[in-house]
């Protein structure tokens, strides 16, 4: 199996992207969790989204002011991620039907949410803040 780091040394580069789980033989991986540096993988393919100007509204869930909300998020911070991923956005109008994936809400993390997309279950990842 074929091992991707989407982001390995954490260059500041801003990228939007979801991951496919596809039995693709290529498992890509992230680190998430903000300052916690939680690593996550999962075996598909990664499919970039423009409209980047969605990535700050995705980073302020997980923050408030400078600081780092880098454990589960509240109920709160799941609404408003709700809101990033499914509501009037770049996301949800660029990929038809992305939404958040509520099965796997245990799941949610700083630059890893869970989304159901038009090609099935997949990840929303973008560049963690640490």
């Amino acid at each position: 199996m074929r091992r991707v780091e989407i982001d390995p040394y954490g260059n500041g580069e801003t990228y939007l992207g979801v991951i496919i789980q596809y039995p693709s033989g290529v498992v890509y991986a992230q680190q998430c969790s903000g300052t916690a540096c939680e690593h996550y993988e999962i075996e598909g393919y990664f499919v970039p989204i423009e409209g980047r100007v969605i990535v700050p509204e995705l980073i302020g869930v997980f923050h408030e002011g400078t600081a780092c909300l880098w454990g589960k998020p509240s109920l709160d911070q799941l609404a408003r991620l709700r809101l990033v991923v499914e509501g009037p956005s770049d996301i949800a109008q660029k990929e038809r039907g992305l939404r958040l994936d509520e099965t796997r809400l245990e799941e949610v993390r700083e630059a890893w949410v869970p989304v159901i997309t038009p090609e099935g279950p997949g990840i929303l990842t973008w560049p963690n803040c640490d």
